[in-house]
């Protein structure tokens, strides 16, 4: 997907002809390229446990832990992951450790698949709320000029009372934590 948007995008903005179109192909190809290798990059920096670290479900959990943390540095990174195109080899030896994990757990290849799928939509989905929403957590946020935010404590009470609610916990709680 991200080679298709980065395509896209070239080849929409070319000028200048047959010369053009050559030049958004070779912009387009190498900023794929580098989106890819960025994101791999950000795999090299998860610590993968070692069999003998602990149990199954001790050494998913912490590479989960290890995942988060090195994705919330890098949050740019997430959509280039979302977009499919990141099976790079830091990619897919954690890819590989986490469902050989699974298998000697016990997990069926059709469990390890989804067990897959679940830890990885868990950690990004995490990744993208912790990046993408603080200021809606914020019990007094502070918002730019025109900005469509909305605090969570600023809701109507009749329309979104259990949200009203607890929008005080959330504004203190340490998602990290969570």
């Amino acid at each position: 997907m991200i080679i298709g948007c980065i395509s896209c995008y070239n080849g929409l903005m070319v000028t200048g002809g047959a010369a053009g179109v050559g030049k958004a192909t070779t912009n387009t190809v190498v900023h794929s390229i580098v989106g890819i290798i960025v994101a791999d990059l950000v795999f090299t920096e998860v610590d993968i446990p070692s069999a003998e670290s602990g149990d199954w479900d001790q050494r998913l959990r912490n590479v989960s832990d290890s995942a988060r943390e090195a994705l919330s540095l890098h949050a740019n990174v997430v959509p280039i992951i979302l977009s499919g195109s990141n099976r790079g080899p830091a990619y897919l030896h954690l890819m590989e450790s986490v469902v050989g994990t699974m298998r000697e757990a016990g997990f069926t290849a059709d469990m390890a698949h989804h067990g897959w799928h679940t830890l990885v939509a868990h950690v990004l989905g995490y990744v993208l709320q912790e990046t993408a929403t603080p200021i809606l957590l914020s019990a007094n946020p502070v918002r730019a000029a025109g900005s469509r935010s909305v605090a969570l404590a600023d809701l109507p009470n009749g329309d979104f009372p259990h949200i009203v609610e607890i929008a005080p916990l959330l504004a203190e709680c340490e998602i990290a934590d969570e």
